[in-house]
């Protein structure tokens, strides 16, 4: 995985993948003890995903279909809470 390599400032997740879902993914990733901002962006819109989104340890949670406009500024209120220099 990237976040062993280091290098990783913000990651953005999908509920849905392939090998693992991304609540599963987060909930690991925590207990593993990393730290960096996690924005859940999906397509289920559930209050019940959302609560078991940010109850696995992701910092937000953006739903499908995504505006590119918010992301960004939902990326980069991310980053500048972690205090992580959004030009890297």
């Amino acid at each position: 995985m990237a976040l062993y390599q280091g290098g990783v400032d913000l990651l953005i997740a999908d509920v849905m993948m392939p090998t693992m879902d991304g609540f599963t993914m987060v909930k690991e990733m925590r207990a593993a003890g990393f730290e960096q901002p996690v924005l859940m962006l999906t397509a289920k819109t559930t209050i019940t995903d959302k609560t078991t989104g940010f109850t696995s340890g992701a910092d937000d949670y953006l739903t499908k279909p995504v505006d590119l406009a918010e992301l960004k500024l939902r990326v980069a209120a991310l980053l500048r809470r972690a205090k992580i220099n959004s030009a890297r």
